[in-house]
Order: structure tokens, then C-alpha cells, then sequence
């Protein structure tokens, strides 16, 4: 097990975050405009973690209309499976009132099962829990799911700006039977990084996304990777957000098949011990 130091610890830590979340990646590809949006789209997945990862993250959410923000500390693990797929283990640990809560998931391609951790036990995931909140905050288990960035025929629809950086913009189109809870999703690629700068998710009908997900701080990690290090998702019916960053993590974690069954959501525990 390797423990990163500052100020890579915070830098892989986001790395791990946004890969664990399945919002967004950034590499150092070839820098090229000529690209089209299925390699740009190859290009945003290409910095996905490999291995044994456990990270610990901090989320601030604010309801909006002048309640209190909530504070949560939680942590990730996650797994590769040599044949493809993962497994993702997500716990709070703080406040005490809430720890243990927690979420399972075993993720390949588009298939994907898990379980949930409430105040009611652990019960099997669901269809409908795609499209809940992730712990009460504006993230939802789809997002963790990212089922979109393998839908197929990925759109170009020209480049933008988006805090000042210039970015390509593209679109993704849910495909027949799938089960995923968006219908639709833009994202607005940093082409030099590729970095996703925003990304807008549409769950209705309507022609306005509902959500939105924006990049706070982009900074360069290990192998020359960019990566962002927070990033911030807003419910754009309300003034509800929540920012999401990462404080430590630890990699080349050796994980058994017990710390991703369905009973290892009853215990919190950190990363096992070389």
C-alpha cells in the first residue's frame, strides 16, 4: 500500500474522487481540435484509477433558502476486475449520527447491482434507487453509475467557453433500453487537458437540464494526467449545491471479495494492512 504525500495525496486524492463519482477524467492526450467526439469522449475516460483505491472525501451540501449546510465526511473503495467491471464501496463517516451509511456497487458496463445502508438496514439497490439522492445531497447514484459515457454516437455541437477555457461541446443521447435515470447529457471538454469543464444532465422531459456539474480547480497529477481537485453540483430548479473534494487517499490497496459484499456495508473499516 502506497500512502501519497502533499501535495500529491490531494492531487490523486481528486483524481480518485471524480474517477470513484464517474463524473469526470483528464489525461494529457495529443492537444488536437481535429479530434471527434467519440475520441474526445475516449480521451475524457482514459485516466480512470486501476487497482485497489481507497480515498476520503469531503461534501458540503446547501439545501438552499438560508438552511444550515450539512457537512459529511465519507470514504471510497474501489476494485478492478481483471475480466472488466469494478466494485465501489461508499460510507459516511461523519457525523456520528450518520455513519455507516453506505452504498454497493458492482459495476460492468451496463450492468450494474449493489445494496444500500440506511437508518432501515441494508436492502438489495433498485431500478428507481438510480435516480435518488446520493446521502441526502444533490448527487445522485447515477452519477456514480456514469452509465452515459458509454452511450453510443457521441454529437459534437461545436466549442464554447467556459471560465475562460475554451472547450468542445458535446452530447449524449440516452439509447433504447437502457436503464440509466438521465435522458440526456452535454458535457464541455477542456481539449487541451480533457478535462470535463461542465457537464448538464436532463432526468425530465423538459428542455433545460436539471442538473449541472462544474469543475472548481483543475491540477496536474501523476503521470502527467490533469485532474480536477473539487468540483461542485448544483440542482438548477433551486439554489441547492453540493461541493465535493478530496482530502487523502491511499493506492495499490489489496481488497478481498469480503469488503465488497453486501455485509461489509454493517462495519466501517479503513484500508486493509499490507
Amino acid at each position: 500500500m502506497k500512502h501519497a504525500a502533499l501535495p500529491s495525496r490531494i492531487l490523486s486524492s481528486a483524481w480518485l474522487l471524480l474517477s470513484l463519482l464517474c463524473l469526470a477524467w483528464g489525461s494529457s492526450l495529443a492537444q488536437t481540435s481535429d479530434l471527434s467526439a467519440a475520441q474526445l469522449m475516449a480521451g475524457v475516460k482514459a485516466a480512470r484509477p486501476l487497482g485497489g483505491v481507497y480515498t476520503r472525501i469531503r461534501i458540503e451540501h446547501d439545501a438552499g433558502g438560508g438552511a444550515e449546510p450539512v457537512i459529511l465526511q465519507a470514504q471510497l473503495k474501489r476494485r478492478d476486475h481483471p475480466g472488466g467491471g469494478s466494485d465501489h464501496l461508499y460510507q459516511i463517516l461523519f457525523p456520528a449520527e450518520r455513519k455507516g451509511e453506505g452504498l454497493l456497487l458492482h459495476i460492468n458496463g451496463t450492468h450494474v447491482t449493489g445494496s444500500i445502508r440506511d437508518g432501515s438496514g441494508i436492502r438489495p439497490l433498485t431500478g428507481k434507487d438510480r435516480s435518488q439522492p446520493l446521502f441526502g445531497t444533490t448527487l445522485m447514484i447515477e452519477d456514480l453509475i456514469a452509465e452515459f459515457l458509454n452511450w453510443p454516437g457521441p454529437e459534437a455541437l461545436g466549442t464554447e467557453e467556459i471560465d475562460r477555457v475554451p472547450c468542445r461541446r458535446i452530447r449524449l443521447q440516452r439509447p433504447s433500453g437502457s436503464a440509466s435515470a438521465l435522458r440526456q447529457v452535454e458535457l464541455w471538454v477542456d481539449e487541451k487537458r480533457y478535462v470535463t469543464q461542465r457537464i448538464d444532465a436532463w432526468t425530465g422531459r423538459g428542455d433545460a437540464p436539471d442538473r449541472r456539474v462544474e469543475t472548481d480547480k483543475v491540477v496536474r497529477g501523476a503521470n502527467d494526467y490533469f485532474i480536477p481537485a473539487s468540483f461542485t453540483v448544483r440542482d438548477l430548479h433551486s439554489s441547492a449545491a453540493t461541493r465535493v473534494e478530496g482530502v487523502r487517499s491511499v493506492s495499490d490497496v489489496s481488497y478481498t471479495d469480503a469488503d465488497f459484499e453486501p455485509a461489509a456495508l454493517g462495519e466501517v473499516s479503513g484500508p486493509p494492512r499490507s
